[in-house]
């Protein structure tokens, strides 16, 4: 059986003439999953996408302007390693063995906080998500604990996502007490139990395998579900006839069609659907998008 993790050979571009640094830091690139089939992060994405990564390897094309953030995220590399306790463990691959598959996971860092272990991960984000559910972070970071707890022989306590909002503005703290107050916001995450962590783990193994034994005989990949894609509810606005800017923005047609009701002159007014489009296909944040056919055919249609 094919497996999720493949080498994945980009072409370099530098359409926007950006310093010759960053360039050289993406071509040296050296990240290493290790012995593994599948890694934590391909774990929670789609089948297809890994599928499709593979099947266009020397396809695919990165420009160094999409990978700003993410070549970034090295500096804070430095940060833990010389701001880390004796006691901390900073950027250490585990790994445990599923149906066959050895999974692998590495977390930022694992700090010891008087008696407890606390897990953390940092993430380069905005300042919209502060206060908002992140179901991928807490997936992320629950496999992480039981990756500790089973390779390292750790039992996590607690779990942190370091948020540095790249986009955070002094003026809106100032006169905004419901504006993050700092550019890096600190956020606890759930701890699931063990049972809950280790079976959620072999379900996403099980449903990974089956893409590729499915692939394998030749028969197309799993769709990626709209939480795959980022697809955003529709939502219902109300703008003024032959206005583009809403006045009101609702997330249900009841609702629009209740506040429409109730305004004065709702005869200069009409309600427009805005249909929630899927962030990750449409924003370039998907390497295989041009390769998709659930993308091109979700395209024609519309």
């Amino acid at each position: 059986m094919t497996t999720a993790t493949h080498s994945v050979v980009d072409m370099i571009t530098n359409k926007y003439g950006l310093p010759h640094q960053f360039e050289n830091l993406l071509a040296r690139d050296k990240y290493d999953p290790g012995e593994s089939n599948i890694t934590i992060t391909r774990l929670l994405s789609s089948p297809r996408i890994s599928i499709l990564q593979a099947k266009h390897k020397d396809e695919i094309v990165t420009d160094i302007s999409d990978d700003v953030w993410k070549l970034l995220g090295k500096c804070i590399h430095t940060v833990l390693e010389e701001g880390a306790d004796d006691s901390d463990i900073i950027e250490q691959r585990m790994f445990m063995e599923v149906n066959g598959w050895k999974v692998s996971g590495q977390c930022d860092a694992i700090r010891t906080d008087g008696k407890q272990k606390v897990l953390m991960d940092w993430k380069f984000t905005s300042a919209y998500k502060v206060g908002k559910p992140n179901t991928e972070w807490e997936e992320q970071l629950n496999c992480y604990a039981y990756l500790a707890h089973h390779d390292l022989g750790i039992d996590i306590d607690r779990l942190q996502v370091i948020m540095i909002l790249r986009d955070w503005k002094k003026a809106q703290a100032i006169n905004s007490n419901s504006y993050p107050q700092a550019a890096v916001h600190v956020v606890e995450l759930p701890l699931w139990s063990r049972e809950e962590q280790k079976k959620f783990i072999e379900e996403k193994v099980t449903y990974h395998q089956d893409a590729w034994f499915d692939h394998d005989m030749g028969n197309e990949p799993p769709l990626c579900t709209n939480e795959d894609r980022w697809k955003r509810d529709s939502t219902w606005a109300i703008v003024k006839h032959g206005g583009v800017r809403s006045v009101k923005n609702c997330e249900t047609l009841e609702e629009a069609q209740e506040h429409h009701n109730k305004m004065k002159t709702k005869q200069d007014f009409q309600i427009i659907e805005r249909k929630g489009e899927p962030a990750r296909c449409v924003g370039n944040y998907c390497q295989v998008a041009d390769f998709c056919d659930q993308f091109k055919q979700e395209n024609q249609s519309d």
